[in-house]
């Protein structure tokens, strides 16, 4: 019976440390939203941001990954939209410092 408590204990010291042990989480300094314009749009969207943007990209409302633009710094870009269907879209925008925004897009 001895035993079985040993193993049992170990067992739970992993798993304690496996799922509960704290991650590497880096920490970014809070920022302004992008502006995302004109919304709705038809052809073209217009991203700007105060911090240098590294990418950007377009979801549809399935997760599927539409267009992507790798942009290594800029603060402004434009989007071309034509010819994808009408709907719900989502941006999802990252700073080269690592934030994270993600925008609701409406094509029409």
């Amino acid at each position: 019976a001895g035993m079985f408590v040993t193993v049992d204990s170990m067992v739970q010291t992993f798993l304690y440390s496996f799922v509960c042990a704290p991650t590497a989480v880096k920490e970014v300094a809070a920022v302004a939203s992008p502006k995302i314009f004109p919304n709705p749009a038809h052809n073209m969207v217009n991203v700007e941001w105060t911090t240098p943007i590294d990418n950007v990209q377009l979801v549809d409302m399935f997760g599927r990954q539409v267009r992507r633009l790798s942009l290594g710094g800029v603060s402004n870009t434009s989007i071309d939209v034509l010819g994808l269907p009408t709907g719900i879209y989502f941006l999802r925008i990252t700073s080269t410092a690592g934030a994270v925004a993600t925008a609701k897009l409406e094509l029409e």
